[in-house]
């Protein structure tokens, strides 16, 4: 394996967990993204059916 070879191993590791890296923080942003609408859609659904959860008896 020469030094080339070493470098350009380095290089594509590098890239590849630097695009994990964004893909992994993209993947959580959209996640939370898509929580807080589901929630806020839901509300604003049951909201004009007055609807009431019980809180659990623990």
């Amino acid at each position: 394996m020469t030094s080339l070879d070493r470098s350009l191993l380095d290089r594509l590791v590098s890239w590849t967990g630097a695009a994990m890296a964004f893909a992994l923080v993209a993947l959580g942003a959209a996640a939370i993204f898509g929580g807080t609408f589901a929630l806020g859609n839901v509300r604003d659904g049951l909201a004009p059916e007055k609807s009431a959860f019980l809180r659990s008896a623990r």
